[in-house]
């Protein structure tokens, strides 16, 4: 596994979009995940985390989804932004979670 400067993946999450939707699924061991470049659509959902004067360029991001549990044991679905060197590091990390 390759190991980044924290700081380029703590300022990489930072300018990225979060948000969690409960899934209508029950409770398995089963980790799923997708990955993805910025779409049209994707990037209507960013409007203020990303713009032409960022400096990360939009062809260097990927939006990634990870299944995760919350504290209750709730499936979720987490949505990322991140640079895609990032892409298989991260979704590894969470599969370990």
């Amino acid at each position: 596994m390759r190991i980044f400067n924290l700081s380029i993946l703590l300022a990489t999450v930072a300018l990225c979009p979060f948000q969690i939707s409960q899934l209508k699924a029950e409770k398995t061991n089963q980790f799923f995940a997708t990955r993805q470049e910025i779409t049209p659509v994707i990037l209507r959902k960013m409007p203020y985390t990303w713009n032409n004067e960022c400096p990360v360029p939009l062809a260097d991001l990927r939006y990634i989804t990870v299944s995760h549990y919350d504290f209750a044991g709730n499936i979720h679905q987490g949505e990322l932004v991140v640079h895609k060197l990032l892409v298989d590091d991260l979704i590894d990390i969470f599969e370990k979670l």
